[in-house]
């Protein structure tokens, strides 16, 4: 209901920068995402603002508001917008209204009767831009009524829904959006993919060579250039975690390479399916852990072997979906028997003891 003072949140926003990008510690850190971005909905969306908001922005607003004319009575003639060259006091200047004998105070019906402008003669020439328009034609027994026109020129209701559409910034969709964000995802994979998807983590082919250990490049081969690319999933090792899960997530044609595996799954059907939600998990957990082992090697001098990392992988999917409340269909027994789940009743699964 009312406008935060400016302090109070540049500091929520501190706040939360130095969560995303402190290593949990609240102290200043280089983001990886501009926060401007990071604000940034995930598509144009139906984003609600208050009408107060929408006061402090009125000059942009105001080319949108249109007065539809009934009996005129309720328009002023100067200010509001009724003529298709916006408002006319813009054009004419306060000393000829002054001279006329006009104050600010007229509405449409003080200039127009009869179907003719009631306004002095050399007004006729001198502003030609609004009175070689055809003076509206009042209608005695109907209101004014205020309109939005948008940025289409389709005249409109106002609702905050249209209005933020037509004010808000073009974007494009984000075609991966679905992939990363949905009600079943895990978040802190999901926070991880949606960096990757940037190309901001911070891979060992980014940062300066101030040892060897930077310098040899990709932590899994150790010869190759550690790009994301190479990390998400060329490289043998993270490669190998992902044609594993390429077989239980229906993904036989997957590429194996960041760009394409994205793009593959950008083009197959993103839904509230057993196997789009299978896949999706797959993608986040994937290149969280194998992020999660990249980091292990470079800066603990950890490793951990693949079959290790892919039952870390497989264990944390399977407890995902074992809390999950899903509807049976075809796709759902094949599914469950793949996944080492069973069925909870009509609804829901558990893990398999075995």
């Amino acid at each position: 209901m009312f406008i935060l003072p400016v302090n109070v949140t540049a500091d929520i926003e501190r706040l939360m920068r130095d969560f995303l990008w402190s290593n949990g510690e609240f102290k200043r850190g280089k983001a990886k995402v501009n926060w401007a971005d990071v604000c940034r909905p995930k598509a144009p969306l139906d984003a609600c603002w208050s009408l107060r908001k929408i006061l402090h922005i009125r000059s942009s607003v105001a080319g949108f508001i249109v007065k539809q004319l009934g009996n005129g009575t309720s328009t002023s003639a100067w200010y509001d917008n009724w003529l298709p060259c916006g408002p006319i006091g813009n054009i004419i200047s306060y000393r000829d209204l002054y001279e006329a004998n006009f104050s600010k105070k007229e509405v449409v019906s003080d200039i127009v009767g009869n179907d003719v402008w009631n306004v002095p003669n050399e007004w006729l020439d001198k502003y030609r831009i609004i009175f070689d328009n055809d003076p509206p034609i009042l209608v005695n027994n109907k209101d004014d009524v205020c309109k939005w026109r948008t940025m289409y020129a389709k005249l409109t209701s106002f609702s905050v829904k249209v209005a933020w559409q037509d004010l808000c910034d073009e974007w494009v969709d984000v075609k991966w959006a679905k992939l990363v964000w949905f009600s079943q995802c895990v978040p802190r994979h999901s926070f991880i993919t949606w960096v990757a998807l940037h190309s901001k983590l911070k891979t060992p082919d980014k940062y300066i060579v101030v040892n060897h250990q930077f310098a040899q490049g990709c932590p899994f081969c150790l010869t190759q250039k550690a790009s994301h690319n190479h990390l998400f999933f060329k490289c043998d090792y993270p490669k190998g975690v992902w044609n594993y899960f390429k077989m239980l997530g229906n993904l036989d044609f997957a590429p194996d390479e960041w760009y394409g595996i994205i793009e593959f799954l950008e083009k197959r059907p993103i839904n509230k399916s057993i196997w789009s939600i299978i896949q999706r998990l797959i993608l986040g957990a994937c290149v969280y852990y194998v992020w999660q082992e990249i980091n292990l090697r470079l800066f603990q001098n950890k490793s951990r072997p693949m079959n290790d990392l892919v039952k870390i992988i497989k264990k944390t999917i399977m407890l995902k979906l074992a809390g999950l409340t899903i509807k049976k269909s075809r796709q759902t027994k094949p599914t469950f028997e793949l996944w080492n789940l069973k069925e909870n009743g009509d609804f829901g699964l558990n893990l398999n003891d075995d």
